[in-house]
């Protein structure tokens, strides 16, 4: 599984590595020097592989939207402190997005930087927000408020993570890789979906996450700060994230995004962006992420309340990632009570109903 490769950076140059033993490298820390912040989850089910190293100075972290909070952070940062961290140490993050976001905010921080190295945990943190700088974490009742962007000097990805999760928590991280090769081109989707049955094998999951990544690469490097061209990584998130919000999290948040570009591409097609042709074969590989989930019941007042208070939003207009007429993804404006409420309330009431 020998793969890598580099990503520019405000900060410098940083890497991406593809390990089979994520254990081998975390050995090779120095203890004294090093501190983990561990998912408690990923803790449990690999304490066998923790109990082998000796002196191991960890940070757990129950990781939930209440514990990635500003309210939190000085809970961490006194275990830090009680375990003598000093600004030439290096920090570990060991675990998902939630984890990532915690440790990011403290390296950015904690004695104006120090740098950390990522080993994400799930599919969702390994095809998506592993690279790219990013990071946020909630304050009081605001999402993600507060952030920076500070990559990680080295990150390691290894599908022996990927053997503990649930098979929906797979199919979260899928979505986000399918979010990238639309955003690519729909032939990168349809080498992609083309493998999806297949890709509960390590070999075919490697192939396809490293070229999730390739894809976000190009993005990055040109709009790290994503101020321009980088949005289009919100494709699928503004209907993903109003679907989370009306069923209170009732799915993963990759399956939302996946049934959230279902959304844009029928509205894409309602407008006449693209085909009723495509828009069925796009459709058609979608489904597959999200199926067993167009049951779950969406309220639709609540559904255009979270819709509207999209932070992409202007004050009378919705902002939304779209397939355009040249099949590029593109962020578009549609004013508020019109179109686009229709175009949601029909994808709804008869394509849902039809799954």
């Amino acid at each position: 599984m020998s793969k890598t490769f580099e990503i520019q950076s405000y900060t410098g140059a940083y890497q991406v590595y593809f390990e089979n033993d994520p254990f081998s490298i975390i050995g090779k820390y120095d203890a004294n020097q090093t501190h983990f912040i561990i998912d408690e989850n990923v803790l449990n089910l690999y304490k066998d592989q923790f109990s082998k190293f000796e002196n191991l100075k960890i940070v757990p972290v129950n990781a939930t939207e209440e514990n990635k909070s500003f309210e939190k952070v000085d809970t961490y940062l006194d275990l830090l402190l009680d375990n003598e961290i000093k600004r030439d140490h290096k920090l570990v993050a060991i675990g998902g997005g939630i984890t990532q976001d915690i440790t990011c905010f403290i390296a950015s921080t904690l004695y104006r930087g120090i740098d950390w190295d990522f080993f994400p945990s799930t599919l969702l943190a390994q095809s998506d927000s592993c690279i790219g700088s990013k990071s946020s974490i909630n304050y009081k009742k605001y999402k993600n408020l507060i952030g920076t962007f500070n990559p990680p000097r080295s990150v390691y990805i290894s599908t022996e993570f990927q053997k503990t999760l649930q098979y929906d928590d797979v199919r979260s991280g899928i979505g986000e890789m399918i979010k990238v090769h639309i955003i690519d081109s729909i032939d990168s989707y349809r080498n992609l979906i083309k493998d999806y049955d297949q890709l509960n094998n390590a070999e075919t999951m490697i192939k396809h996450l490293y070229q999730s990544l390739q894809i976000k690469k190009k993005i990055i490097e040109v709009d790290e700060f994503d101020k321009g061209i980088r949005n289009v990584m919100n494709y699928g998130h503004s209907f993903g994230h109003a679907i989370e919000s009306a069923t209170n999290f009732g799915m993963p948040h990759g399956v939302a995004v996946t049934l959230g570009m279902d959304i844009a591409n029928y509205v894409s097609m309602r407008e006449g962006y693209i085909s009723e042709e495509l828009y069925n074969e796009i459709h058609e590989g979608l489904v597959k992420n999200y199926k067993g989930f167009e049951k779950t019941v969406i309220p639709f007042d609540s559904f255009i309340g979270a819709l509207g208070k999209d932070k992409k939003n202007k004050s009378n207009q919705f902002a939304v990632i779209l397939i355009n007429k040249d099949l590029k993804v593109q962020k578009m404006f549609f004013d508020k009570n019109t179109v686009l409420e229709s175009h949601c309330q029909d994808f709804f009431n008869k394509v849902l109903k039809e799954i």
